[in-house]
């Protein structure tokens, strides 16, 4: 049977998550499917893209597929990861051959775990994350799902970070900080103490609550 991957997404995520498969060379085809506005005639790295709307009405019917979310926004990226599960669809973890996860590391499924990322021993991983290129996590430190993590970001040893948070471009936490669920942190930004209050956007060196800087 031919072998199947699907990539949600057209945005420059699906550069990378396509490279990714095609490095692999797992699958006999590849398609890549636009969920905004169609471009007929379109293609990515030489691969097709379809709209969504294609397939959407018959998702249920694609249990033998493998399906890879390339989306950015974290909010997006749940919505169309809680469509496929809905379909009780294969949604299986992409790990790029340059990273480096330890053996001890327990992961979830649905991530995408770009170029030069390194996941520590005894770190635990939910699911639909999007650990971008040279992130770090180190040792015990807990990442929830649907979270992204950019390129150059760290979470040091025995942090743990809540669902649906955005750390960002080399921001770094220091070790065993607890984040809630939502938390935005800057490009850059320098965190040192936890955060409690969801949905909150922390930025600078040290990085403060926007909310409260006047």
């Amino acid at each position: 049977m031919e072998k199947k991957a699907n990539i949600l997404g057209t945005g420059g995520h699906a550069r990378v998550v396509a490279s990714l498969l095609l490095d692999q060379n797992a699958y006999q085809k590849i398609q890549i499917f636009e969920l905004a506005d169609f471009t007929k005639g379109e293609r990515i790295l030489g691969l097709q893209v379809i709209p969504f709307s294609k397939i959407y009405n018959n998702l249920d019917v694609l249990h033998a597929e493998d399906f890879f979310l390339a989306i950015g926004c974290n909010k997006m990226r749940k919505q169309y990861w809680e469509i496929l599960k809905g379909n009780d669809l294969q949604t299986p973890n992409l790990i790029s051959s340059s990273s480096f996860v330890e053996d001890s590391v327990e992961l979830g499924e649905g991530n995408i775990i770009c170029p030069q990322s390194y996941i520590g021993p005894c770190a635990r991983i939910g699911d639909n994350n999007l650990l971008n290129t040279f992130s770090l996590i180190e040792h015990e430190s807990i990442v929830g799902s649907h979270c992204h993590m950019a390129p150059k970001s760290i979470l040091a040893g025995r942090s743990t970070l809540g669902d649906s948070c955005f750390i960002g471009l080399g921001a770094k936490i220091i070790d065993k900080l607890t984040i809630a669920n939502g938390t935005t942190i800057g490009a850059g930004a320098c965190l040192l103490e936890s955060i409690t209050e969801e949905d909150k956007t922390y930025a600078g060196i040290p990085a403060k609550d926007l909310n409260s800087v006047k």
